[in-house]
């Protein structure tokens, strides 16, 4: 899967999958406020809400990558 979304307020998402890894989903944005976010302390935020689903390094040309493994995603988390 690989497919790219962009919002009204100029953020583009970019939500795909890896082929040798199809479990992994990874969903990246890129916004031109992160920058300014990042400096009012968003990275610890983003690390206190997300933890381990946060990437260290975000996708390229993304300012923030969150990954999921969808095979460990309990009924609940899946909406089902």
């Amino acid at each position: 899967m690989d497919i790219t979304l962009a919002d009204f307020d100029g953020a583009t998402y970019h939500v795909s999958t890896n082929a040798q890894q199809r479990n992994i989903l990874t969903v990246s944005i890129n916004w031109g406020l992160i920058s300014e976010l990042k400096r009012l302390g968003l990275d610890a935020q983003l690390k206190r809400i997300y933890g381990p689903l946060l990437r260290d390094s975000p996708e390229p040309g993304y300012d923030v990558s969150l990954e999921f493994d969808v095979d460990g995603l309990s009924a609940e988390q899946k909406g089902t």
